[in-house]
């Protein structure tokens, strides 16, 4: 699923000048995807894996669509195939 499909099924509308997209929450500002590394504990082992999160400029929100909660899932999955050795 591409990003256009993934931010029609969140509600969030394209700011055709800055590339953006229109925060569903506050509809005043630009959601822009962000990247954090972060740490996750599986079997008593700890690493760090991406996640992907989106970042309203106006109301400070974050938040995570379908197409975010996807990745990040598939990052932990990854994850915890490599402790298992399966990866």
């Amino acid at each position: 699923m591409n990003a256009i499909v993934a931010a029609a099924k969140l509600n969030l509308k394209m700011c055709r000048s800055c590339n953006e997209y229109r925060c569903h929450l506050c509809e005043e500002g630009n959601a822009t995807l962000q990247y954090e590394n972060i740490e996750v504990e599986y079997a008593e082992q700890n690493g760090m894996i991406e996640s992907q999160f989106l970042h309203c400029d106006a109301c400070e929100s974050d938040f995570v669509g379908s197409v975010e909660g996807r990745a990040n899932k598939q990052s932990m999955i990854d994850f915890r195939n490599r402790i298992d050795g399966i990866a």
